[in-house]
């Protein structure tokens, strides 16, 4: 019934990402129907970010994120992307 969100204050990713991805349990109640867990970390090699979801059954869905998408608004949309390929439909 919730989306749960792993962070670490040593990850170097702002906390208000983490509060955007938090914030996504009450802006779309309908997509989270079963326990979920979502991860965001960081590289220490290189400036990519890895975003996962994993569902209550322990399979996981992975994203890699460029610069260019490590805002807010684009870790959301590829959350709720991730979340979709579960239920066999595309995002608009």
């Amino acid at each position: 019934m919730t989306l749960r969100v792993n962070s670490s204050s040593s990850s170097g990713i702002p906390d208000s990402i983490f509060r955007a991805v938090t914030d996504l349990n009450s802006q779309h109640p309908d997509e989270w129907q079963d326990e979920w867990l979502a991860s965001l970390l960081d590289s220490q090699l290189n400036d990519n970010w890895e975003l996962k979801l994993t569902s209550k059954d322990g399979i996981s869905q992975r994203r890699i994120l460029l610069a260019e998408r490590q805002n807010s608004g684009a870790v959301c949309a590829s959350l709720l992307e991730l979340r979709d390929l579960w239920n066999g439909r595309a995002r608009d």
